[in-house]
């Protein structure tokens, strides 16, 4: 998400796209979660002109006594908009609306970068029923990934079959070898799609690389290194995927055509490069 939040035009776009959502709902305030909804939520503000306030994490405790749980703009008795990077189980959604709604805020919609709902094996009945928005879905991030080239056509099939069907850890597909366009990988499944894999152990080495099951995504994929997951075989990082889908999210409401995008540098290649540069 940090990636997004770095471009800065790109953050402006978002704050627009969350802004014209705010103003369908008829919201009044807009209130970041802490932390990655900061950002986002201060943007969408000042593409509304609404006032900006942010709610902290429930359980927070401060440098001051008895410090509040919303800071900003004041939200009681107002409509707000609760912002957040994503979506999933909706339990993090609850915990914010249950501290805005403690200090009299009506919580009406929430929107986000990426709703993961899609790909959630449970929600809570608060975040199934407020009204929400979000860039995209989980599983488009992983086919525009496909689109962009970035994640074997092959691979974003079985990724999503384990994903839709909930494959259990102990499945013997995990351990296949997949076919790919540039013919059979060398390492099976649950190694080639860490981010959507079965169970494994944590790798040696300063990493902590463990996976607790298949249905443990996005948030844990994209806060990991791309050579920790060993995705020199496979695909770029979904941090990466996200920004394709942001660009094409930007270009499209524009009416412009989807870029082509740049093939994902090769580490190899880049190791070379080095070891010559070291001996010139």
């Amino acid at each position: 998400m940090e990636r997004a939040y770095a471009d800065a035009e790109l953050l402006r776009d978002l704050g627009a796209r969350g802004g014209r959502f705010a103003q369908d709902i008829g919201v009044e305030v807009v209130a970041g979660a802490e932390t990655a909804g900061v950002p986002l939520a201060a943007s969408i503000s000042l593409s509304t002109d609404l006032p900006f306030a942010f709610v902290r994490k429930p359980g927070y405790r401060g440098h001051e006594i008895d410090e509040p749980p919303v800071r900003g703009a004041d939200v009681a008795g107002l409509r707000t908009l609760l912002v957040d990077d994503a979506i999933s189980s909706g339990t993090s959604v609850e915990r914010f609306a249950d501290s805005l709604a403690g200090v009299g805020a009506e919580v009406v919609g929430v929107f986000v970068l990426v709703d993961m709902r899609d790909v959630a094996d449970a929600v809570s009945p608060v975040a199934a029923a407020l009204p929400t928005d979000a860039v995209s879905t989980y599983l488009q991030v992983l086919d525009l990934a496909t689109a962009n080239g970035l994640l074997d056509p092959a691979l974003h099939e079985l990724a999503v079959d384990a994903i839709v069907n909930r494959w259990s850890d102990d499945d013997p597909r995990w351990d296949l070898l997949p076919v790919t366009s540039d013919g059979p990988l060398t390492v099976p499944l649950r190694d080639a799609c860490p981010f959507v894999g079965a169970e494994r152990a944590a790798s040696p080495g300063p990493v902590d690389d463990t996976f607790v099951g298949p249905r443990h995504r996005a948030k844990r994929h994209m806060a990991l290194s791309k050579e920790s997951l060993e995705y020199r075989l496979t695909t770029a990082s979904a941090a990466t995927n996200l920004d394709l889908l942001l660009e094409y999210q930007r270009t499209t409401h524009a009416g412009q055509p989807v870029t082509e995008t740049s093939e994902p540098p090769n580490p190899d290649q880049a190791t070379a490069n080095e070891s010559h540069t070291a001996g010139e």
